[in-house]
C-alpha cells in the first residue's frame, strides 16, 4: 500500500506528463514543510529550502496586503532567466510551487 505522499507524487508526475513544458511541483504546507515533490531524488535539501522560502514569501506578502486592506494574491511568480518559479497559495492551507 502507497502512502499518501507517494500517492500525491504519482498524482503530480502524471499531471506534469500530460501537460506542456517540463516543470517540476513542490507541495508544502504553509509551515513551510515539504509534503510532496517531483523533484528527482538527491535533492532534499534543495526541496528544503525551496518549500520554506517560497512559504514564507507568500505568506508575508498575503499579512502585508491584508494589513493595506487588499486582498491576499492569488499567486507570486518569480522570474528568472532561465524560466520562473510560481507560488500558489491554495485554500487548504498549502503552497503550490511551480518551477519551470
Amino acid at each position: 500500500m502507497s502512502s499518501i505522499r507517494e500517492e500525491i507524487e504519482r498524482k503530480l508526475k502524471e499531471k506534469l506528463a500530460s501537460g506542456p513544458g517540463k516543470g517540476k511541483i513542490i507541495v508544502a504546507s504553509t509551515d513551510g514543510l515539504p509534503i510532496a515533490s517531483t523533484l528527482p531524488e538527491g535533492h532534499s535539501q534543495d526541496l528544503q529550502e525551496l518549500s520554506a522560502y517560497s512559504t514564507q514569501i507568500v505568506k508575508q506578502v498575503k499579512r502585508l496586503l491584508n494589513e493595506m486592506g487588499y486582498a491576499g494574491p492569488k499567486y507570486i511568480q518569480i522570474k528568472t532567466e532561465d524560466g520562473s518559479v510560481l507560488n500558489i497559495y491554495v485554500r487548504s492551507n498549502k503552497v503550490v510551487i511551480y518551477i519551470s
